[in-house]
């Protein structure tokens, strides 16, 4: 049912959110990696070259900021586009360049400047990423992370503690510090590559073509469908929304398959896989373009009787076509209230669009529990769990 909920605070801890948000960085762990490269590069070059001038250590410094925000921002823009608090790895990013910005543009500046502009950076950036690191899962390497955070910071108060420190005294702790943390970031990035190697291993198998004759149309089932009755046992129930009672039974559909145009199918399929794999449905079966006559078409549905989704039955449909379909409204039956938390949540992180938080729609039945999204093409996209906390 298409309505809207006022969404859900910003920095308030969801389990949901941090698990959309923990894949989003997986897919830039390049960008950790080379993070951590490079402050392994910038630390030995100061260790090696402690008796560097100070004019040419303010130009290795800030280039080192530079670069290191850059991949900071590329680390976080992505979530951080949707509205989410990775948006806490770009403000690191925004301080790394504003102190490299001031060292370089700073005329005649004297090490103690140096000194206070590092320490300022190393504290304010430490805590950003400190911050950051409680929205990464523990299997994705949130306390490498929140290391990484620490040791800027407590380099950063080490500074203010003792400013008044030499420029070779200045380029070795610079230099340790930044072996270590490069130290973090690179054993970082390489657990978010894992965690999204073990992610791109659980891509549905190849899937099922049409069998000869079989006309494929598009035109979902409800997908709480009898095969799903079956596996979690037959659901009807009656519900006083207020204004009427009525009552739903699982095992009875009144639409076998839906489908919708999209502009990109390519951009649809990637959308729809992250977003649908949170309630448990994914790709069964692809036609190509010579198949249906028209335009390259996705089927999805729910694992079949083999617990696969080859074998599953295709019930929602995406077909590619010049002229979208859309908007449509379509919900999709959700497992649980904690399925329909990561859903939004993946869905948003996938590149949709905010349109109605997880939240209770009591005007249709005390129970129904829903979340909104708007797809790439502006299709209502729904998750709803009619059952009990």
């Amino acid at each position: 049912m298409a309505t809207r909920s006022g969404k859900t605070g910003l920095f308030a801890f969801d389990p949901a959110r941090c698990d959309a948000l923990s894949e989003v960085l997986a897919e830039r762990w390049w960008a950790v990696g080379l993070r951590g490269i490079l402050a392994i590069i910038f630390g030995l070059i100061c260790l090696l070259t402690p008796g560097i001038a100070l004019g040419a250590f303010v130009i290795v410094f800030a280039a080192y900021m530079f670069v290191d925000g850059v991949f900071a921002i590329i680390s976080g823009i992505r979530a951080a586009r949707s509205g989410e608090n990775w948006g806490l790895l770009i403000l690191e990013g925004v301080v790394d360049l504003a102190a490299g910005a001031i060292a370089v543009l700073w005329p005649a500046i004297t090490l103690v400047v140096l000194v206070w502009i590092v320490a300022i950076w190393a504290i304010v950036s430490g805590a950003l990423m400190l911050a950051a690191a409680f929205s990464l899962n523990l299997d994705y390497g949130r306390w490498w992370l929140a290391l990484g955070g620490i040791a800027s910071t407590v380099f950063g108060i080490l500074l203010v503690i003792e400013p008044l420190i030499g420029a070779v005294v200045l380029t070795l702790w610079i230099g340790a510090y930044a072996l270590v943390f490069g130290v973090f970031l690179l054993v970082l990035g390489f657990q978010l590559h894992s965690k999204r190697e073990a992610q791109l291993r659980k891509v549905p198998p190849p899937r099922r073509k049409p069998k000869p004759g079989q006309t494929v149309s598009f035109g979902v089932t409800l997908l709480g469908s009898k095969r799903q009755s079956e596996t979690r046992g037959s659901r009807v129930g009656s519900f006083n929304g207020g204004r009427s009672s009525f009552c739903f039974n699982l095992e009875r559909r009144m639409i076998d398959h839906i489908g919708i145009s999209v502009g990109s199918i390519a951009r649809a399929t990637e959308f729809y896989l992250k977003a649908l794999a949170p309630l448990g449905y994914g790709i069964v079966m692809e036609v190509s373009a010579e198949e249906t006559g028209h335009g390259a078409a996705i089927a999805f549905g729910a694992p079949g009787q083999a617990a696969d989704f080859q074998s599953g039955k295709p019930s929602f449909w995406v077909g590619e076509s010049a002229k979208a379909s859309g908007p449509l409204h379509v919900a999709f039956v959700a497992p649980s209230r904690a399925a329909v938390d990561v859903f939004y949540h993946a869905a948003i992180a996938a590149g949709g669009a905010d349109n109605g938080a997880p939240g209770l729609r009591p005007q249709y039945h005390a129970a129904y529990y829903a979340a909104f999204v708007l797809d790439p093409d502006g299709n209502n996209i729904e998750a709803v769990c009619h059952g009990p906390e």
